[in-house]
Protein backbone atom coordinates (compact mmCIF):
# COMPACT_ATOMS: atom_id res chain seq x y z
CA UNK A 1 0.00 0.00 0.00
CA UNK A 2 1.28 3.37 -0.89
CA UNK A 3 2.00 6.02 1.53
CA UNK A 4 -0.75 8.51 0.47
CA UNK A 5 -3.29 5.43 0.91
CA UNK A 6 -2.53 4.57 4.13
CA UNK A 7 -3.16 8.23 4.86
CA UNK A 8 -6.28 8.46 2.96
CA UNK A 9 -7.58 5.40 5.05
CA UNK A 10 -6.43 6.83 8.31
CA UNK A 11 -7.92 10.37 7.80
CA UNK A 12 -11.09 8.73 6.10
CA UNK A 13 -11.71 6.77 9.54
CA UNK A 14 -11.26 10.15 11.57
CA UNK A 15 -14.27 11.09 9.15
CA UNK A 16 -16.55 8.46 9.04
CA UNK A 17 -16.14 9.17 13.13
CA UNK A 18 -17.18 13.04 12.65
CA UNK A 19 -19.93 13.72 10.11
CA UNK A 20 -21.41 16.66 9.03
CA UNK A 21 -24.82 17.19 9.75
CA UNK A 22 -26.14 16.85 5.84
CA UNK A 23 -23.66 13.50 5.42
CA UNK A 24 -25.63 11.90 8.66
CA UNK A 25 -28.99 12.48 6.69
CA UNK A 26 -27.48 10.76 3.82
CA UNK A 27 -26.31 8.06 5.18
CA UNK A 28 -29.29 7.25 7.23
CA UNK A 29 -30.89 6.75 3.89
CA UNK A 30 -27.88 5.00 2.43
CA UNK A 31 -26.82 2.55 4.61
CA UNK A 32 -27.88 -1.19 4.82
CA UNK A 33 -28.53 -1.49 0.94
CA UNK A 34 -31.78 0.89 1.46
CA UNK A 35 -31.54 2.30 -2.15
CA UNK A 36 -32.65 0.26 -4.44
CA UNK A 37 -30.45 -2.74 -2.66
CA UNK A 38 -27.15 -0.96 -3.51
CA UNK A 39 -24.31 -1.00 -0.97
CA UNK A 40 -23.21 2.53 -0.46
CA UNK A 41 -19.89 2.95 2.02
CA UNK A 42 -19.31 6.04 3.76
CA UNK A 43 -15.70 8.02 3.73
CA UNK A 44 -14.61 5.58 1.46
CA UNK A 45 -10.83 6.14 -0.42
CA UNK A 46 -10.18 6.05 -3.56
CA UNK A 47 -6.12 6.57 -4.70
CA UNK A 48 -5.38 9.99 -2.24
CA UNK A 49 -9.21 11.23 -2.38
CA UNK A 50 -12.02 10.21 0.00
CA UNK A 51 -14.81 10.01 -1.48
CA UNK A 52 -18.19 10.83 1.29
CA UNK A 53 -20.03 7.86 -0.40
CA UNK A 54 -19.35 5.09 -3.02
CA UNK A 55 -21.28 2.30 -4.50
CA UNK A 56 -18.32 0.07 -5.71
CA UNK A 57 -20.13 -2.39 -7.47
CA UNK A 58 -21.77 0.56 -9.44
CA UNK A 59 -18.90 2.63 -9.67
CA UNK A 60 -20.86 5.34 -8.56
CA UNK A 61 -19.30 8.45 -5.99
CA UNK A 62 -21.55 10.92 -4.23
CA UNK A 63 -20.05 14.41 -2.72
CA UNK A 64 -22.02 16.47 -0.22
CA UNK A 65 -20.37 19.74 -0.75
CA UNK A 66 -20.91 22.42 1.83
CA UNK A 67 -19.87 26.06 2.09
CA UNK A 68 -15.89 24.83 1.92
CA UNK A 69 -16.75 24.51 -2.08
CA UNK A 70 -17.55 27.88 -3.07
CA UNK A 71 -14.09 29.50 -3.99
CA UNK A 72 -12.66 29.22 -7.25
CA UNK A 73 -9.60 27.38 -5.74
CA UNK A 74 -11.80 24.93 -4.38
CA UNK A 75 -13.75 24.60 -7.25
CA UNK A 76 -10.81 23.88 -9.29
CA UNK A 77 -9.76 21.76 -6.38
CA UNK A 78 -12.94 19.74 -6.72
CA UNK A 79 -12.60 19.41 -10.82
CA UNK A 80 -9.14 17.98 -10.60
CA UNK A 81 -10.43 15.43 -7.67
CA UNK A 82 -13.51 14.46 -9.68
CA UNK A 83 -10.95 14.33 -13.38
CA UNK A 84 -8.73 12.03 -11.54
CA UNK A 85 -11.97 9.50 -9.81
CA UNK A 86 -13.30 9.60 -13.61
CA UNK A 87 -10.10 8.59 -15.05
CA UNK A 88 -10.01 5.26 -12.57
CA UNK A 89 -13.51 4.70 -13.90
CA UNK A 90 -16.07 5.93 -11.35
CA UNK A 91 -18.89 8.21 -12.02
CA UNK A 92 -19.53 11.13 -9.50
CA UNK A 93 -22.97 13.37 -8.54
CA UNK A 94 -21.98 16.26 -6.74
CA UNK A 95 -25.01 17.26 -4.17
CA UNK A 96 -24.95 20.03 -1.67
CA UNK A 97 -26.26 20.76 1.88
CA UNK A 98 -28.62 22.90 0.86
CA UNK A 99 -30.03 19.95 -1.57
CA UNK A 100 -29.62 17.64 1.43
CA UNK A 101 -31.95 19.68 3.46
CA UNK A 102 -34.69 21.28 1.36
CA UNK A 103 -34.56 18.42 -1.00
CA UNK A 104 -33.99 15.30 0.22
CA UNK A 105 -36.36 13.25 -1.72
CA UNK A 106 -35.28 15.10 -4.49
CA UNK A 107 -31.84 14.00 -4.14
CA UNK A 108 -32.43 10.01 -3.64
CA UNK A 109 -34.12 10.07 -6.71
CA UNK A 110 -31.19 11.87 -8.27
CA UNK A 111 -28.73 9.01 -6.72
CA UNK A 112 -31.09 6.30 -7.92
CA UNK A 113 -31.66 7.44 -11.15
CA UNK A 114 -27.47 6.51 -11.44
CA UNK A 115 -28.18 3.33 -10.49
CA UNK A 116 -29.86 0.12 -12.10
CA UNK A 117 -32.84 -0.13 -10.92
CA UNK A 118 -33.16 -2.98 -8.04
CA UNK A 119 -33.31 -6.41 -9.64
CA UNK A 120 -36.73 -8.32 -9.25
CA UNK A 121 -37.62 -10.13 -6.15
CA UNK A 122 -37.37 -14.16 -6.96
CA UNK A 123 -40.63 -15.73 -6.92
CA UNK A 124 -41.12 -17.80 -3.78
CA UNK A 125 -40.47 -21.63 -4.50
CA UNK A 126 -43.71 -23.84 -4.64
CA UNK A 127 -44.30 -25.68 -2.05
CA UNK A 128 -42.79 -29.07 -2.00
CA UNK A 129 -45.71 -31.73 -2.09
CA UNK A 130 -42.81 -34.08 -0.55
CA UNK A 131 -42.52 -31.95 2.34
CA UNK A 132 -45.70 -31.92 2.99
CA UNK A 133 -46.52 -36.23 2.32
CA UNK A 134 -43.47 -36.38 5.11
CA UNK A 135 -45.30 -34.26 7.73
CA UNK A 136 -42.12 -31.45 7.77
CA UNK A 137 -44.32 -29.03 6.54
CA UNK A 138 -47.16 -29.38 9.20
CA UNK A 139 -44.75 -30.08 12.03
CA UNK A 140 -43.23 -27.02 11.39
CA UNK A 141 -46.71 -25.13 11.20
CA UNK A 142 -47.60 -26.64 14.32
CA UNK A 143 -43.79 -25.84 15.83
CA UNK A 144 -43.35 -29.68 16.27
CA UNK A 145 -45.93 -30.24 18.94
CA UNK A 146 -48.61 -32.04 16.96
CA UNK A 147 -47.70 -35.25 15.41
CA UNK A 148 -48.63 -35.28 11.12
CA UNK A 149 -49.13 -38.81 9.94
CA UNK A 150 -48.96 -39.09 6.01
CA UNK A 151 -52.26 -41.10 4.72
CA UNK A 152 -50.00 -43.92 3.69
CA UNK A 153 -48.69 -44.19 7.60
CA UNK A 154 -49.63 -47.36 9.45
CA UNK A 155 -52.05 -45.17 11.91
CA UNK A 156 -54.36 -44.51 9.10
CA UNK A 157 -54.55 -48.13 8.03
CA UNK A 158 -54.97 -50.21 11.38
CA UNK A 159 -51.85 -50.55 12.39
CA UNK A 160 -51.03 -47.37 14.47
CA UNK A 161 -52.50 -48.02 17.46
CA UNK A 162 -52.09 -50.66 19.33
CA UNK A 163 -55.01 -52.80 20.34
CA UNK A 164 -57.10 -51.54 23.32
CA UNK A 165 -55.98 -47.98 23.17
CA UNK A 166 -58.01 -46.55 20.01
CA UNK A 167 -59.67 -43.53 20.65
CA UNK A 168 -63.59 -43.31 20.91
CA UNK A 169 -64.24 -42.89 17.73
CA UNK A 170 -61.97 -45.41 16.40
CA UNK A 171 -64.21 -47.75 19.08
CA UNK A 172 -67.20 -46.51 17.93
CA UNK A 173 -66.82 -47.14 14.13
CA UNK A 174 -65.44 -50.78 15.17
CA UNK A 175 -68.71 -51.36 17.04
CA UNK A 176 -70.88 -50.43 14.46
CA UNK A 177 -69.09 -52.31 11.41
CA UNK A 178 -69.78 -55.47 13.28
CA UNK A 179 -73.21 -54.23 14.40
CA UNK A 180 -74.37 -54.34 10.10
Amino acid sequence: MRKAEQKSRKYAKRLRQNPTSAEAIMWAHLKGKKLNGHRFRRQHPVGPYIADFACVAQKLIVEIDGATHSTAQEIAHDQQRTGFLTSKGWRVLRITNPDVYDNLEGVLEAIAAELPPPPASPAPPPQAEEENRRGILSSRVHGGRTPFYPLSSPVFHGGGAPKGRRGPAVKQASQEGRNQ
